[in-house]
């Protein structure tokens, strides 16, 4: 069982493989890395704060547009969207936010992506990967 799971535990982490580091220095490397290690659990946070308000407040919308903007549609419609726009936008924020930690620690160390905090703060689509250009999502 050790065995499959440290194959698994590799195997997962070869996605990230094809990702050169725009510097190849020493210092780009340390930078790197240090973008990495900060950059990952700050994007965390933030991705799962910023996913869950952006999708909250769409789900809610789409919501009470679907019901026709009435009194019993109002009723239904924020509770539900609110709380299935929080998990749902929180869950996804969170994986994009990892990831932005990793790729943009990478790609561009400590910069606004890798902390996942450029734009305004409900302009951030936790489902949109077009920004990305390896392939790898």
């Amino acid at each position: 069982m050790k065995n499959v799971t440290l194959v698994m535990l590799i195997s997962s982490l070869i996605a990230f493989s094809p990702v050169q580091a725009r510097d190849d220095s020493a210092w780009g490397v340390v930078k790197s890395t240090g973008a990495i290690l900060v950059g990952t659990p700050v994007s965390f946070f933030t991705g799962a704060a910023r996913g869950a308000t952006n999708k909250a407040t769409s789900f809610t919308d789409y919501l009470i547009k679907e019901f026709d903007d009435t009194t019993m549609g109002n009723i239904v419609a924020y509770p539900v969207g609110f709380v299935s726009g929080v998990v749902a936008g929180g869950a996804a924020g969170i994986v994009k936010g990892v990831y932005n930690g990793i790729y943009f620690g990478v790609e561009e160390p400590f910069s606004k992506q890798n902390f996942t905090v450029e734009g305004d703060f409900a302009d951030f689509d936790p489902f949109d990967y077009d920004e990305y250009s390896t392939g790898l999502i």
